[in-house]
């Protein structure tokens, strides 16, 4: 099977790619997932094909490695970046409003609502704070018990 790509249709595939293999593989030291980052290597290959000099190093390494260059790591950031901008409101927002909901009808009586019920409560709260953070940030938020200072 062979897929036809435009230059800028490659250079989209190159970042979505880099993207996914930074999700995958960015935190990883020892246990990296070689098959991602050959797939990353092997659409790299084809950057000469493409006139693509930006984001993938023209030359492959002793070993036949096409590397990606700094550019395309930190275009990939600037997405991941935004993404995980808005996943962090959201996720702070989700486990807030699921404490919330637990400190106020107890684990058995949110065993004994609707699920209906219980996700009109929980959106209400999840909003409460979405509102909150949106207005203020983390202005606001403080930890009880916690002292940076006293240590």
């Amino acid at each position: 099977m062979q897929i036809e790509l435009t230059k800028d249709e490659y250079r989209r595939l190159l970042i979505m790619a880099s993207i996914g293999n930074i999700v995958i593989n960015g935190y990883r030291t020892d246990d990296i997932i070689e098959e991602f980052e050959k797939m990353m290597n092997h659409l790299c290959k084809y950057a000469k094909d493409f006139g693509e000099t930006e984001f993938v190093d023209s030359k492959p390494d002793e070993k036949g490695i096409y590397w990606e260059t700094i550019r395309l790591d930190d275009v990939g950031h600037e997405y991941l970046d935004e993404y995980d901008d808005e996943a962090f409101w959201e996720e702070l927002a989700d486990r807030l409003a699921s404490r919330e909901m637990e400190k106020q009808h107890g684990k058995g009586g949110l065993a004994k609502m609707s699920k209906e019920e219980s996700l009109k409560k929980f959106w209400e709260i999840e909003e409460m704070f979405n509102e909150e953070f949106y207005n203020n940030g983390i202005d606001n938020l403080q930890l009880n018990n916690v002292n940076p200072f006293a240590r």
